[in-house]
């Protein structure tokens, strides 16, 4: 349809079904569909819609239960798509780069997720990726019971885990989230929201908002 010409590159795509295609020699179970299809995703480009392993969670905790271990803390990634110690951990500080994991390159791991990732633009599945790197380290590249680090201040190794990390902090104050003031004469009322990880203040959340529409 006309009206997609600009978002999809149909050679793309039709060069990326015909891999696909290719690929299917035999019955694969749903990990192999994903890891094959899920590279449609960054050719699709859609924040909304896109191929995603079903259940991840559930299947993580089974694969847990049989001897899987996870990449054991947050990180961030760069544009350039380096990979960096998030928060403080095991002795690496944050900000830390991460040069390789078990000799891997982190920009060739990073860069290969982030194909199989949705999101309607590399930023966005970059930023999707670095919440849930230890969800799709697992699901494109498998277990490993360490994680050996090289980084620019050492090689490290740590152990993997058995849970995920967490998606977003949870102890950050509900004061560093959420600000409100009036702005023009008291004519118009402004609430900036940083975060929508609010569920573990509910309380302190629904008792703000209550003090604001009464202003």
């Amino acid at each position: 349809h006309p009206m997609f010409d600009n978002s999809i590159n149909y050679d793309e795509l039709i060069a990326v079904k015909d891999s696909i295609s290719n690929e299917i020699t035999a019955p694969m179970n749903q990990l192999e569909v994903f890891r094959v299809f899920s590279r449609l995703n960054s050719v699709f480009a859609d924040g909304h819609h896109g191929i995603v392993f079903p259940k991840f969670i559930e299947q993580i905790v089974e694969a847990v239960k049989h001897g899987d271990r996870l990449f054991p803390f947050r990180v961030h990634i760069s544009d350039d798509y380096s990979l960096a110690v998030k928060y403080d951990v095991k002795g690496i500080a944050a900000g830390t780069i991460i040069r390789s994991i078990n000799g891997v390159p982190t920009i060739e791991i990073t860069k290969y997720i982030e194909k199989h990732i949705h999101g309607d633009n590399p930023k966005f599945r970059r930023a999707l990726l670095a919440n849930r790197f230890a969800q799709y380290l697992w699901m494109l590249y498998g277990t490993s019971e360490k994680y050996v680090l090289d980084t620019d201040s050492g090689t490290y190794t740590l152990s993997g885990v058995t849970e995920l990390p967490p998606h977003r902090r949870s102890d950050i104050p509900l004061k560093d989230n959420v600000s409100f003031k009036l702005l023009n004469n008291n004519q118009t009322a402004f609430l900036e929201i940083n975060s929508f990880n609010l569920y573990h203040q509910l309380d302190e959340w629904l008792l703000y908002t209550d003090s604001i529409f009464t202003t």
